[in-house]
């Protein structure tokens, strides 16, 4: 009589975990998507890069198509002084408000904000600030992206 109500109960156990609703991302229902615009306001280099990295997860032929909105600003903040009151590190922060249109069903736009910042060290030259600040820049543009495009497809799955 113990045994049984053992089995019945890790049978419960085991069903209810089993059947939690989670998913993961890559397994979502994969609805294609296509952009028909993206405009973008800011800065126009790292706007140039999201939207070729958007476009290459997207389709021609897509199921839902959709209009995006791209608005981007970067901040840069000194981080640390040093004693003598040179700069030795600076913040590079990214935001960029994402809107989403789609066409099929004019359903109301979708706006999220995307956000990030990184931090890089003055070089001992010009060039090597410079440098350090571009690869920040690319790094923070990369990560965003991804995110972004994430969220893209979270949409159109929906």
């Amino acid at each position: 009589m113990k045994k049984k109500l053992i089995y019945i109960y890790l049978l419960v156990v085991l069903m209810s975990l089993s059947a939690c609703g989670f998913k993961k991302i890559s397994s979502l229902e994969k609805k294609s998507y296509s952009i028909n615009k993206i405009n973008i306001s800011g800065d126009k280099r790292i706007g140039q890069i999201m939207k070729s990295e958007i476009l290459l997860n997207s389709s021609d032929s897509g199921e839902i198509r959709l209009n995006l909105g791209l608005e981007i600003k970067q901040k840069q903040e000194i981080k640390e002084k040093n004693i003598a009151g040179k700069i030795s590190k600076y913040n590079i922060g990214l935001n960029v408000g994402l809107s989403i249109e789609n066409l099929e069903g004019q359903e109301k736009i979708e706006n999220k904000l995307f956000s990030k910042s990184l931090d890089y060290n003055v070089g001992s030259s010009h060039s090597d600030t410079l440098s350090n600040k571009k690869s920040t820049t690319k790094n923070l543009t990369e990560s965003l992206t991804e995110e972004i495009v994430s969220f893209i497809k979270i949409y159109a799955s929906r």
